[in-house]
């Protein structure tokens, strides 16, 4: 929900979910709700997806 719209009752704009797995481990989940404008919240997004991804690499 990047927005500006489709807002529904319990998932604001700006509500993202993000998941990460790799072979041999549980999937790792995020639900993030991020502040700003569409382009706002999905650079977040996306910092917040490549964290999530460096952290599996290490």
């Amino acid at each position: 929900m990047a927005g500006p719209g489709g807002a529904v009752p319990g998932k604001p704009v700006g509500t993202v979910c993000i998941a990460w797995g790799a072979r041999g481990m549980e999937p790792q989940v995020r639900t993030g709700h991020f502040h700003g404008d569409r382009w706002s919240v999905q650079y977040a997004a996306g910092s917040v997806a490549l964290g999530g991804l460096l952290g599996l690499l290490r």
